[in-house]
């Protein structure tokens, strides 16, 4: 089956169309990316947020304008997209025994938290995300 174009902008889509999509949407669910830590002076491996990380990022963001607010909210997303940094015998080193995402605090400076944090935020489009709630 082909497309069959309804105006200039949509294009009639076919179930072949439909399933396609899921099958792309389920083989690009989890991406990952290597950031860098310069309090490290090395590299961890972090996952890209989904859309309901990042919905919940944008509320976050938007109820939290305050600098301190907005720092953790970034340190609990870093701790969230960061599995290694849920490992129990890196908190026990650090000697993490309350609420674990303080590793982040322990193991970034800063800089990086609100680097990665906005980086997050800027890679997962939240403007374009927040256009496509509106419409």
């Amino acid at each position: 089956m082909t497309n069959k174009k309804t105006n200039t902008n949509d294009v009639l889509l076919t179930l072949d169309d439909l399933i396609n999509k899921k099958l792309q949407k389920k083989s690009t669910e989890v991406k990952y990316e290597t950031i860098r830590a310069s309090k490290l002076k090395g590299n961890l491996k972090f996952r890209i947020p989904n859309d309901d990380e990042v919905f919940e990022l944008m509320d976050d963001v938007r109820e939290n304008n305050k600098t301190k607010a907005l720092k953790a909210t970034f340190i609990k997303l870093i701790y969230n997209q960061c599995p290694m940094l849920h490992e129990k015998t890196l908190l026990d080193a650090y000697g993490i025994d309350g609420n674990p995402e303080d590793i982040v605090d322990v193991l970034f400076n800063n800089a990086d938290i609100f680097r990665i944090g906005n980086k997050f935020s800027s890679e997962s489009d939240l403007d374009e995300k927040e256009e496509e709630i509106k419409n």
